[in-house]
């Protein structure tokens, strides 16, 4: 009984020990597993300057193995680097940026699965403001020759201008802050580019340009006023106007007798009627007193650039009456039942009548000017009495003057009535 339990025991401790070698042979043919690779280091990190940003490129030995990229930037002087952006191109425009100060940044690729490789090799930057302005920005220039000043936070090599986006006809010159250049002959808008290029031959990163308008010479097309073929007279309305070849932005103004200078605009105002077509007109009131006969309007204009034009005259002439006051009416005055003065004149013969205006004082010496004594307006001719009742006992003067259409006046004789 003994020696047979002995001898299943060893069975079964055979068909362990060959299951255990069965099992190590199923496992030494299972493939051995490693950890994945990161992607491929950027390389040839380069930065080309912008204004007020860089424009950073790179490249990797196997884009294939890239699913984007990372961007750092050192954050302090322990060389701590924190990530500031990303892109799945193999170059980005940084515009946020510290401006004026040294920059240093590194690029990383990233996998599919988000291994992230080595990062670059550093490339340092200083970002700030980068571009031309020719004469300090003025809007327009009478020289063909312009001085173009370059701002660009760090120190050029060399620099390229033309008025071709192209750069074909440029030439290099070594850089200045400020350089004169030439521009093309023929009054109108200009345009110049520059590039830049750096001490280490890096360009920068975008053509700079700025624009001035040239003009160097002025013109009178023509001058004129309405109406013409008419004599004006003291309130009448002339509008005078001078066509300056299109130019916009100048003074113009017209002189003739007795007048230096009457102003014109191009801004639809003061009877100008479309502003900026290069046309300046004014409405002008003829005032009282004066005379033009036979009158020369003589026009004068100086454009935006300061160019002054030839001067320039109507073909019409200008003609202007004299203003004469109107014809003085004779008053008479008498009482009516002892408390009404009943005042009667003779009619005015002015053609420009306007009206009667009849003056009452308890002192005498009135004068025209002393309009708070009026107590009669009267606008008919023919109208010739009025009838003023006295509330009080006293002495009364009167006075009626005659308005006409310009606002001239003549007074009556002055007379006084007793209650």
């Amino acid at each position: 009984m003994i020696r047979r339990c002995a001898t299943l025991t060893s069975v079964l401790l055979c068909c362990l020990v060959f299951q255990s070698a069965c099992d190590r042979q199923i496992d030494s043919k299972e493939p051995v597993r490693s950890l994945p690779e990161s992607p491929p280091r950027p390389i040839n990190l380069t930065a080309r300057l912008m204004d007020r940003a860089v424009e950073l490129s790179w490249e990797v030995s196997d884009s294939a193995a890239v699913d984007r990229f990372r961007i750092y930037q050192m954050r302090d002087s322990l060389g701590t680097y924190s990530l500031i952006d990303s892109s799945s191109a193999f170059s980005i425009t940084l515009t946020s940026l510290p401006l004026q100060q040294p920059i240093a940044l590194r690029v990383a690729s990233v996998s599919a699965a988000g291994l992230e490789s080595p990062r670059s090799e550093p490339v340092t930057v200083t970002v700030g403001l980068l571009r031309i302005l020719i004469d300090d920005g003025d809007e327009y220039t009478r020289d063909r020759n312009v001085q173009i000043q370059i701002n660009t936070p760090i120190l050029a090599a060399y620099v390229e201008f033309s008025e071709d986006p192209d750069l074909s006809d440029a030439v290099t010159r070594e850089f200045r802050g400020s350089m004169s250049f030439d521009l093309s002959p023929g009054d109108g808008l200009k345009t110049v580019y520059a590039r830049l290029t750096f001490s280490d031959g890096t360009e920068a990163g975008e053509l700079l340009s700025d624009q001035i308008i040239l003009d160097t010479e002025a013109r009178i097309d023509s001058v004129y006023f309405t109406p013409v073929g008419q004599i004006l007279s003291a309130g009448d309305t002339a509008y005078f106007y001078l066509a300056a070849h299109g130019e916009t932005g100048g003074n113009a103004q017209v002189s003739f007798p007795g007048v230096t200078r009457v102003r014109l605009n191009d801004l639809a105002a003061e009877g100008d009627q479309v502003p900026n077509d290069g046309v300046y007109s004014s409405l002008w009131v003829v005032p009282v007193g004066l005379t033009v006969t036979e009158g020369v309007v003589d026009g004068s204009f100086t454009d935006a650039a300061g160019n002054a034009a030839p001067g320039a005259r109507a073909a019409e002439l200008l003609n202007i009456r004299t203003s004469t006051p109107p014809t003085a009416v004779t008053l008479a005055v008498g009482l009516v039942d002892t408390v009404t003065a009943h005042l009667s004149w003779t009619e005015s013969v002015d053609d420009d009548f306007e009206s009667y205006r009849v003056y009452r004082s308890v002192s005498p010496g009135i004068d025209v000017n002393d309009d708070f004594l009026t107590i009669a307006i009267i606008t008919s001719r023919g109208d010739t009495t009025h009838d003023d009742y006295l509330s009080s006992p006293g002495t009364y003067y009167y006075r009626v003057f005659v308005f006409d259409s310009e606002g001239l006046t003549a007074g009556s004789n002055e007379v006084a009535v007793t209650r």
